[in-house]
């Protein structure tokens, strides 16, 4: 292998008659970091080389020897050999260097040793910054700030793993290029670690300051954005490509750099300041990512400088808020442009039409009235803006409104037109559809009016069109109306119900036909006779029906009128091709009415007299019920069926008739007397048992209380006395049954021989039996939940099941057919309770039983507090006011499960209960619920023991003692340090 000074030998060979000495051909570097580190290369000859392995070769620096290399120990032949060594670190300066094979103060004491030279040691250059800090893989000059730089042969930068020469320019400042990069395979951005080196060998500043160079994809511009700007600059230039995004990025137009702020990595905006007067015609755009150190651009990414754009006139100069027309600027230096734009103050902008450099035509957008200015932008921003022109925005021509807004095919209706902008002085036209035809007079600004042309289509539907004005001769008409104006076909009137009516009520009529097309708003109802015409608004139109109410009539006699419909805005334009007749009639003159009173049921037929006009559809009305029947016998007689009372006739059972000529309008002429009829209208109560004996109550109405009637209620097919209170109440007592189920309940006054009609049922059940209760001992304070087993249900029979408990009357909750509870309720102290059932809170079982209510107890205490884990420990429990119940239990909360063990008791002060053994390996406290009243009783004390591990003893030491003696046993064991109770030998 050869060495580095094999290759350099003629260098080598220029130093040995030189000032380096005969044995010394060439040392690299002499200089080096104050830190130390630097390795140094000396070159000798073969008259200092020692071939022996024992042979040593040490550097002196200064008075600090540090150990040489003899890099070619083993090249016997070679003319020249190579030693190395590490620099010491030392303060800056300079120190005597020489290579030595002894040790290097005996050398110096020794004047015939090897020459010395001066190794010179340097301030670390240290690194602050690099500009810029970013480049494409092509060259980048890079400027770099620090300190410590030396103007040497050898300084370097260092880019990554490859390293290329530096220009000094002072000590705290160097340039030097970039190397450029493949990159193949890599992908961009790639940083690589950047350092320097004063001597070429050691790296500075690369792992102090962790700057980093990064090498960056080249960009790509592919357009700019507007492409003209004026001479005056002050405009954002968006330029697009790829690979934008990264560092600092500047814009160039010719010599003029500008500052850009980035968007994303396709799009930068530049921000161009003012350009000489030189400057006009097109320019490529540069770009740099990298501060201005390079730049990049393509050829069709150009922009045109030009002079400021200047308007000179405009026409029109004036136009209305709404209108749809074109302004025409003309002027110079109008240069065509996507973003060529019209401002119109701060009112509104619209693109405007190149035409040439001198015009221009813009659209008039949306404006309140009002006046403004109107100038050209020829690149969409306030930069390319040009002077600005007065321009005046005038009231809309708007149409707000006409009425009326439909009338029939024929036209020739009078239209009223409400809007704003109408000018008396200009040409005003209306246009129906396509129609246009000349207003007949405009009488201000907002109000004018035209005539409705006809409209020749022969059809059966309406037909809708837009109604629009000009008031320029028709030029311009109001776009986008939403006026409408509807042609209607004649209506067909098919029927009028009713055909009559009175004269002073309104009546509704509900007229037939085919009117589905009109609005009820827009028409009317006509009634016209011979001598007068009325007008009535319509109510309602619907499908093929509308309604209206006739007006009031003064004439007091019967007349035709002819009912058509017309147009609520103009009364003289009729919609109907043939009018219905219809009947007004006076009001009624009643002399008398026989019979003037009937039974309740209803089915008198009775006679109104007086005068009436022929019909045929007479109505009567009694009270509010409408009679079954009625007719007109003749001009002087009217036949009515009376129809049922109401229930309520009884509070008042004369009431008004009233009768009607046409069904609906009715007029009161007399009344009538309801004569009360007996009838049931219900029954309590409505379960019982079918043992007999429940009390039935009974209301109704008519019952007969004369002490000769005697009256019987029927149940079933079984007959029994009854009771009568007065004319609303009865009670009975019901039979035995043989079965469960529903029967009849009637009622006579008469022996049998009538029964009043009814519905009223009563079903028979079986007596339920208490089988068992749980619990029997209940607390003072109320709130026990008591479970009772009784004899099976039928629950399709029964709703409810009621408690009597003592006095006190529950209702209980049925859990199953077999099962039911109820809370118990606060009693006075120590009582024995009779708990008895009913089925209908009236009747009770004779069979009972007996329950005991005690005051709640007081727990002081439990004995012992704590149980091992295989249980059987007996608790005694100490209070007050326990009682003896063979229901009382322990109720042990474990983790696994509750366990319940048996209490005996000792006396009112003392109980005692097991406990469980534990199932499970958790130990702790475990709440015990005294169970006394049931489960989960408020009044049920509670306590806690706690569960520990068994101690288990192996053997004890002695195992036998003397009798008369007291001794001192040891147990050995496991388990004990888990006790936490006093421990006791037995």
């Amino acid at each position: 292998m050869r060495s580095i000074w094999d290759i350099a030998l003629p260098f080598v060979c220029m130093f040995r008659s030189g000032v380096l000495g005969d044995n010394i051909l060439n040392v690299y570097p002499l200089q080096g970091s104050e830190l130390g580190g630097t390795r140094v290369f000396a070159a000798v000859t073969s008259e200092f080389y020692d071939p022996s392995p024992e042979s040593k070769y040490y550097c002196c620096f200064g008075d600090v020897q540090v150990d040489a290399e003899l890099l070619d120990r083993y090249r016997q032949n070679y003319r020249i050999f190579n030693i190395s060594c590490v620099s010491p670190s030392s303060h800056p300066g300079n120190v005597t260097f020489w290579i030595s094979k002894i040790d290097c103060l005996a050398n110096q004491k020794d004047p015939i040793d090897l020459p010395k030279l001066h190794f010179e040691y340097t301030v670390t250059a240290n690194l602050v910054s690099i500009s810029p800090s970013i480049g494409s893989k092509k060259k980048t000059l890079i400027q770099v700030i620090g300190t410590g730089f030396r103007n040497t042969t050898s300084l370097q930068c260092t880019f990554g793993n490859v390293s290329v020469p530096a220009e000094f320019k002072s000590n705290t400042e160097i340039e030097c290029y970039s190397p450029e990069q493949t990159f193949q395979g890599a992908e961009l951005p790639m940083s690589v670690p950047f350092a320097v080196s004063n001597n070429g060998i050691d790296k500075d500043g690369s792992t102090s300051t962790n700057i980093m160079f990064t090498y960056i994809a080249i960009p790509v511009l592919s357009s700019v954005d507007p492409i003209t700007v004026p001479i005056e600059g002050d405009t954002i230039l968006f330029v697009r490509g790829e690979n934008l995004g990264f560092g600092s990025v500047v814009c160039k137009i010719g010599d003029i750099v500008f500052n850009c702020t980035f968007l994303s990595d396709n799009e930068v905006a530049c921000h161009t300041t003012s350009f000489s007067a030189s400057m006009q015609g097109t320019f490529l755009v540069f770009l740099s990512i990298d501060g201005g150190y390079n730049f990049y651009s393509s050829d069709n990414v150009v922009l045109t400088i030009h002079q400021s754009s200047t308007i000179q006139s405009i026409y029109p100069q004036a136009v209305p808020e709404n209108a749809n027309t074109k302004v025409r600027v003309f002027g110079q230096n109008f240069h065509n442009n996507p973003h060529l734009i019209c401002q119109f103050g701060d009112k509104g902008s619209t693109s405007a039409a190149w035409k040439s450099q001198s015009l221009v035509e813009c659209d008039v957008p949306s404006m309140n009235i009002g006046e403004t200015v109107l100038s050209i932008s020829t690149n969409g921003q306030i930069s390319g803006q040009t002077n600005a022109v007065p321009f005046v925005v005038r009231n809309a021509v708007s149409l707000v409104s006409i009425r009326p807004t439909l009338g029939p095919l024929r036209g020739g209706s009078i239209v009223n037109l409400y809007g704003v902008g109408f000018y008396t002085n200009s040409t005003f036209r209306c246009r129906f559809g396509n129609i246009i035809l000349h207003a007949i007079n405009v009488h201000s600004s907002t109000f004018a009016q035209c005539q409705v042309p006809p409209l020749t289509i022969a059809t059966g539907n309406a037909i809708q069109v837009n109604v629009e004005v000009s008031v320029n001769d028709g030029y311009d008409f109001t776009s986008n109306s939403i006026v409408f104006y509807k042609y209607l076909p004649n209506l067909v009137l098919e029927k009028i119900v009713p055909r009559m009516g009175p004269v002073a009520k309104g009546t509704l009529l509900t007229i037939s036909g085919r009117p589905n097309y009109v609005d009820a708003n827009d028409i009317s109802c006509r009634f016209q006779s011979q001598f007068t015409t009325r007008l009535s608004p319509v109510v309602n139109a619907w499908k093929s029906t509308l309604s209206c109410v006739t007006p009031p009539f003064t004439e007091n006699t019967t007349e035709i009128f002819a009912v058509d419909v017309v147009l609520a805005d103009d009364p003289e334009v009729s919609l109907v091709y043939r009018p219905l007749p219809f009947i007004v009639y006076p009001r009624f003159d009643v002399r008398h009415i026989a019979p003037s009173y009937g039974s309740e049921f209803g089915g008198t037929n009775i006679s109104i007299y007086g005068q009436f006009a022929r019909s045929h559809d007479v109505a009567c009305m009694f009270d509010t019920t409408v009679s079954p029947y009625a007719k007109w016998v003749n001009k002087n007689r009217i036949i009515c069926t009376v129809p049922p009372a109401s229930k309520s006739f009884l509070l008042s059972p004369q009431v008004n008739v009233k009768i009607s000529l046409n069904g609906f309008d009715f007029e009161e002429v007399c009344c009538f007397e309801y004569m009360v009829a007996s009838h049931i209208s219900m029954i309590y109560p409505t379960f019982g048992s079918m043992h007999g004996g429940t009390k039935l109550m009974i209301k109704g109405e008519g019952f007969q209380t004369s002490k000769t009637n005697v009256a019987l209620c029927r149940i079933g097919e079984e007959m029994v006395e009854a009771e009568i209170f007065n004319s609303t109440l009865a009670t009975c007592r019901t039979p035995p049954s043989t079965s469960t189920g529903t029967v009849l309940v009637q009622i006579t006054f008469d022996q049998g021989r009538y029964y009043i009609p009814t519905t009223s049922m009563f079903t028979y059940v079986m007596e339920p039996v208490i089988v068992d209760i749980f619990p029997r001992v209940l607390s003072t304070s109320g709130g026990t939940k008591v479970e009772l087993k009784v004899t099976k249900l039928r629950l399709e029979e029964l709703s409810k099941i009621w408690i009597l408990f003592g006095e006190i009357l529950i209702e209980s909750t049925i859990i199953d057919a077999q099962t039911l509870f109820f809370i118990s309720h606060q009693t006075r102290g120590y009582e024995s309770i009779v708990i008895r059932l009913s089925v209908n809170g009236q009747d009770f079982t004779q069979s009972a039983e007996i329950l005991k209510t005690v005051n709640p107890p007081i727990l002081v205490s439990v004995v012992p507090p704590f149980s091992h884990e295989y249980g059987g420990i007996v608790l005694t429990l100490h209070g007050s006011g326990f009682t003896k119940s063979p229901e009382a239990t322990c109720k042990f909360k474990l983790n696994d499960g509750d366990v319940d063990t048996v209490v005996t008791y000792g006396s009112s002060q003392r109980l005692t209960c097991p406990t469980p053994r534990l199932t499970s390996t958790i130990y702790g406290a475990v709440q015990v619920e005294l169970i006394i009243f049931g489960p989960s009783s408020p009044d049920n004390p509670t306590f806690e023991i706690d569960y520990f591990a068994a101690p288990l003893v192996g053997h004890i030491f002695p195992t036998s003692i003397p009798r008369e003696y007291q001794s001192n046993i040891t147990l050995v064991g496991s388990g004990f340090s888990r006790l936490t109770h006093p421990l006791f030998c037995q």
